[in-house]
C-alpha cells in the first residue's frame, strides 16, 4: 500500500483553507508550537517532511517568523502548490534521500507517517536529520477501529494506537516527550461515520461499484462545518497546556532525539 495520490493535492488545496479539519489541526499545531517557545530554545532551522500543499508550512513560518524553514516532499505536484502559496523554500526529496548536509532543530511530520511502509526506518532517517536534543512534531490518524475506505484511498498504511506510535519512536531513538490524541469532539460522528459508511459500501458493492469516499470527507458543507470547527475549537487552548485526551481521531507526539 502507501503513498500518496498526486491528484488528491488539488482536491485539498481547493478546500483546507475553510475545511473545518484542517483548520483545526492547524490550530492544535499553532498551539503546540507556541508552547515550544517556553521551555527550549526557540528553533532556528525548521523542516517539514511531507509539506504538499504548502498549508502546514505556513503554520511553522507564522510560530517562528525568524527560523530558516524549508519544506520537502516526494512529489512535485504537491509542491507546485507550495510554491504558490508560501514564500519558503521547497524541495522535491524522498524521506530517505533528504539532500542536506546541516541538521535541523526541528522537523514537522503532518499526517505523512502512516502514509510510509516502513515508519520505523523513515523516523530513523529522520533523527540523522535532527540535531542532538532536537525535536520531531508530528500527527498520524488514530485508531485502527476507524480504519475505512477513506483510508485505502488515501494510501494508508495504518493509523495509529499511542503505543504503537511510540514504540515506533523509541525503536527509532527518539525520546517521546508528549503525545496525545485530538479531533476527540469529532470521535463519536466519525466512529457512527465510519459504521454507516461500511454498511452502505457493502450494499453499493453487492449491486456493483462505490462512488469514491474521499471525495465526499473533503466536502465543505455550511453550516456543518461551522458547528465541527466550534465543536473542536477548545482542544488547542488544552493543547497549548500540554494536556491529555483521552480519545480522538488523531494523535499529536512531540518526540526528542
Amino acid at each position: 500500500m502507501g503513498g500518496y495520490n498526486a491528484d488528491d493535492f488539488r482536491r485539498v488545496y481547493e478546500v483546507e483553507d475553510a475545511h473545518f479539519w484542517f483548520v483545526a489541526r492547524n490550530r492544535v499545531l499553532t498551539a503546540a508550537l507556541t508552547a515550544m517557545r517556553r521551555p527550549t530554545p526557540v528553533p532556528r532551522s525548521i523542516l517539514e517532511v511531507g509539506c504538499g500543499t504548502g498549508n502546514t508550512l505556513r503554520v511553522l513560518r507564522a510560530a517562528f517568523p525568524s527560523a530558516t524553514v524549508v519544506g520537502v516532499d516526494a512529489l512535485l505536484a504537491g509542491l507546485r502548490f507550495a510554491r504558490a502559496r508560501t514564500g519558503e523554500p521547497v524541495v522535491q526529496a524522498r524521506i530517505e534521500q533528504l539532500p542536506f548536509n546541516r541538521p535541523f532543530d526541528l522537523i514537522g511530520l503532518f499526517d505523512v507517517l502512516e502514509h510510509i511502509d516502513d515508519d520505523e526506518a523513515a523516523l530513523g532517517h529522520l533523527r540523522r536529520m535532527l540535531r542532538p536534543g532536537g525535536t520531531l512534531m508530528m500527527t498520524v490518524p488514530a485508531g485502527r477501529a476507524l480504519w475505512s475506505r477513506i483510508d485505502d484511498e488515501s494510501h494508508h498504511c495504518r493509523r495509529y494506537e499511542p503505543r504503537q506510535l511510540a514504540d515506533a519512536l523509541a525503536a527509532s531513538g527518539f525520546r517521546l516527550e508528549y503525545q496525545t490524541y485530538f479531533m476527540a469532539g469529532i470521535y463519536p460522528l466519525v466512529w457512527i461515520a465510519r459504521r454507516v459508511s461500511a454498511l452502505r459500501d457493502s450494499l453499493v458493492n453487492a449491486r456493483g461499484g462505490a462512488a469514491p469516499a474521499l471525495a465526499g470527507e473533503l466536502r465543505v458543507v455550511p453550516g456543518l462545518n461551522g458547528s465541527l470547527l466550534r465543536l473542536l475549537a477548545p482542544e488547542a487552548a488544552w493543547i497549548a497546556r500540554h494536556g491529555h485526551m483521552p480519545f480522538g481521531s488523531s494523535l499529536l507526539a512531540i518526540a526528542r532525539t
